[in-house]
């Protein structure tokens, strides 16, 4: 029944609509805890994250996300490749959350925890989702861009192999990179002019 729930907090986070996405979210953890599965508990809370994200709380949402990657962690009942999947992904969108929430040392100490979990697993398409290194420097990329820092998303941009990566991704990276690349040419004409 949890993942019926998350299914729709997806569907609202496509939609737009908020109040069915916290109405969703809130079911799908209750479902979880009812049935003990640990995977679908972390994804009952990613999906809690989002909506506190989505509201513009980003501590809060952080905060979802990284308690929920600290539980997953005592769940041995829960094969070791698809924990790691499972919390990498929480980490990395705790570390997007927290670049939108201007905390750069979070977003980045974040970015570094999920990037060591990414060591762990093996497999980048899991039952529980997608995750592997490339997932942290796609992440990596938009923390940088949210956080004003262009040159650094350019650069890790540099790093992703896009054979492969799902559709959603490749095609989030090519908007973070042009936002980037956008910025940049920003900031280089401020520049220029102040020179003057």
């Amino acid at each position: 029944m949890s993942a019926l729930y998350a299914i729709a907090a997806r569907v609202a986070i496509k939609a737009g609509d908020d109040h069915l996405l916290i109405v969703a979210a809130d079911r799908a953890v209750q479902a979880a805890r009812d049935g003990g599965h640990a995977l679908a508990l972390a994804e009952a809370h990613r999906m809690v994250s989002s909506g506190y994200r989505r509201a513009g709380r980003y501590d809060r949402a952080a905060q979802v996300a990284v308690r929920a990657a600290d539980e997953l962690a005592s769940a041995r009942d829960v094969p070791a490749g698809a924990r790691a999947s499972a919390q990498g992904q929480l980490l990395a969108r705790a570390a997007y959350t927290a670049a939108k929430g201007a905390d750069r040392s979070g977003a980045m100490e974040l970015l570094a925890r999920a990037g060591a979990v990414a060591g762990r697993s093996a497999d980048e398409q899991t039952a529980g989702g997608w995750f592997g290194p490339r997932q942290v420097i796609l992440h990596e990329v938009s923390v940088h861009q949210v956080l004003s820092a262009p040159d650094k998303a350019v650069a890790a941009a540099r790093r992703v192999d896009p054979r492969g990566l799902p559709l959603e991704r490749v095609a989030r990276l090519g908007l973070d990179v042009a936002r980037a690349y956008n910025d940049w040419g920003a900031r280089r004409s401020v520049c220029g002019r102040c020179s003057r």
